[in-house]
């Protein structure tokens, strides 16, 4: 009796051990997680393209740091570079500090990606970041815009958000590149001529979509239609 007794409170000792053991592994998961969504509602105003205030950004940030010091998150760390482009992008700011904002997105997306490689929206964050640093200098653009390509070919969103990008920096694009980018305002106009005429418009890209269009005679007379059923200015 002394004996089952004994291996009976081993093993109750060896169950709880282990089950501390999984709560022990488990809390820097849930406490960075939940550090995470205290900022949500930031991150998804970000997302919708509004715009955030200084302050609440950077206390964003602050939140995003704390969830990291507790688990290495590649989400983490893309919030964190997507909230430093959206600081530099602020008018008013003298160069170095725009410089110093876009350095630092620059290092959180490359961190995150490190972690989590198969992010296209991170590779296209990366590539704003890195063309707004350093126009002159399209290598490290163009590298994460080719990368953005292999994460994800054809997701709309994605697509859409390269055909801006692409126009942004048409002038830097290689033969190559434009011809990515040609590809994407093609199915851009396949599946939704309205908002890229809406887009288009305020752009003054009404030429560089037709040229991109230019052969593909069903989707320009989509797209053509679309841009002039828009409301008049």
């Amino acid at each position: 009796m002394a004996a089952r007794a004994g291996a009976t409170a081993i093993g109750t000792l060896a169950v709880l051990a282990f089950g501390l053991g999984l709560v022990w592994l488990a809390a820097p998961r849930t406490v960075a997680h939940a550090t995470m969504a205290m900022d949500h509602a930031v991150m998804d105003a970000l997302a919708r393209g509004e715009e955030i205030p200084p302050a609440r950004a950077l206390a964003a940030i602050s939140t995003r740091e704390r969830a990291l010091a507790w688990l290495d998150l590649a989400d983490g760390w893309n919030d964190i570079g997507a909230l430093y482009l959206m600081l530099a992008r602020r008018p008013g700011l003298d160069g170095g500090a725009r410089d110093a904002l876009l350095d630092r997105s620059i290092r959180s997306t490359a961190r995150g990606l490190a972690l989590a490689p198969a992010r296209p929206f991170a590779w296209l964050q990366l590539a704003q970041a890195r063309r707004a640093r350093d126009p002159a200098a399209p290598a490290g653009f163009a590298t994460a815009l080719r990368l953005s390509y292999l994460t994800a070919p054809m997701e709309p969103a994605v697509v859409r958000q390269r055909a801006r990008l692409g126009f942004a920096a048409r002038t830097a694009l290689s033969k190559e590149d434009a011809r990515r980018i040609a590809g994407d305002v093609r199915l851009w106009a396949a599946h939704d001529p309205k908002t890229l005429a809406e887009w288009a418009r305020p752009q003054f890209a009404l030429p560089w979509v037709r040229q991109a269009l230019s052969g593909r005679a069903p989707l320009e007379g989509d797209f053509l239609d679309a841009y002039l059923r828009l409301p008049a200015r």
